[in-house]
């Protein structure tokens, strides 16, 4: 139980980060459009368009130059803010282990805390009473055994890990 009430504070603590940093919000959220006048759209399409290099060594180059650019634009969608969260995560919070993972059947992205090595990543109920899921796109956090109830999306559960530390 320790765990998790851990991985919890730590993922609500990613989240108000990415919150803090995204002034703009998402091209894909109606209240973010609508509160930034439509500059979250042109600012997400903007910030693809552009390439950095931001070699670190652990987090991979492509999570990390999703953070960096959404994070300097002030605008992402949920993979760039699964980015940010899962940087943030690593280098700030000192979290582990750290998934950055997306739904193969969904279009969604989200990092998942405490995930151990020994489980299966497409059965979460393998992931253990540890695991929590930091969507910082919903700007939700919860326990991963309440993915069915509470996972942006609906329908089956597909994940597929792209990135992992710990």
């Amino acid at each position: 139980m320790q765990h998790r009430l851990t991985n919890l504070t730590l993922a609500r603590r990613a989240i108000d980060y990415v919150g803090s940093v995204l002034h703009l919000g998402a091209s894909n959220k109606a209240w973010d459009l609508i509160s930034s006048g439509g500059r979250s759209a042109l600012c997400v399409l903007a910030s693809r368009s552009v390439s950095v290099s931001v070699p670190d060594g652990v987090i991979p180059d492509y999570v990390l130059e999703m953070a960096v650019k959404a994070q300097s634009a002030g605008c992402g969608n949920c993979g760039e803010q699964a980015a940010i969260a899962f940087v943030h995560l690593y280098r700030e919070l000192s979290a582990r282990p750290i998934d950055f993972m997306s739904r193969t059947h969904a279009d969604h992205a989200f990092v998942v805390v405490g995930r151990p090595r020994n489980s299966q990543v497409q059965n979460y109920r393998s992931w253990g009473p540890g695991a929590v899921v930091c969507d910082p796109w919903d700007r939700q956090v919860y326990p991963a055994n309440e993915i069915p109830m509470k996972m942006h999306g609906g329908g089956s559960f597909h994940p597929e890990a792209h990135a992992r530390i710990g």
